[in-house]
């Protein structure tokens, strides 16, 4: 099987050009609100001294995909 190497300058692609590529592919998370609301529900139940296992958890599992 023939290769052919060819030498790409990123800087020859725009910002939109590059995170609308990692988007289709998702390699990045498209969800960063949903993260923040998380991070956010847990905060204000540690300040209040609520339990907050089950928003953990379904930060755990949203952000690695792993059930705790």
């Amino acid at each position: 099987m023939p290769y052919i190497n060819v030498d790409i300058d990123l800087s020859d692609f725009d910002t939109e050009d590059l995170l609308d590529e990692l988007e289709s592919r998702e390699a990045i998370f498209s969800t960063d609100s949903i993260v923040a609301d998380k991070i956010l529900s847990i905060y204000n139940n540690m300040t209040l001294n609520k339990d907050y296992t089950k928003e953990l958890n379904d930060l755990i599992y949203h952000v690695l995909g792993k059930i705790v």
